[in-house]
């Protein structure tokens, strides 16, 4: 898990370093770690940090501003090959977030 953690953090200064903006630049939360590590503990299966963090988010594990683009290798994959409207499953995220953490809607 460690050496994840040191990849994604040469990958995050390599992007700072070469591109002036950041905005679209993810930095996954620590909690996709600990949960991929859990995952594969489990079923011995290493799924990417990109997989686990985008089915966390989702899943409403992650806050809806965690996630700003779903990548074309998971939309072919899973699901359907169709591009969601970010807007409405923004807002589908956001609920379930809102459910899982038993918060008010704004």
């Amino acid at each position: 898990m460690l050496k994840d953690v040191s990849d994604a953090a040469k990958r995050f200064y390599e992007r700072l370093r070469t591109t002036e903006r950041t905005e679209n630049l993810n930095i996954p939360h620590s909690k996709v770690y600990y949960a991929r590590w859990a995952i594969y503990e489990d079923t011995g299966i290493m799924y990417s940090v990109d997989h686990v963090n985008i089915a966390m988010w989702l899943e409403g594990y992650l806050p809806p501003r965690d996630v700003t683009n779903i990548p074309d290798w998971y939309v072919k994959k899973y699901m359907g090959g169709k591009k969601p409207n970010m807007e409405e499953l923004r807002a589908e995220v956001q609920r379930k977030y809102l459910e899982k953490n038993k918060l008010a809607l704004p």
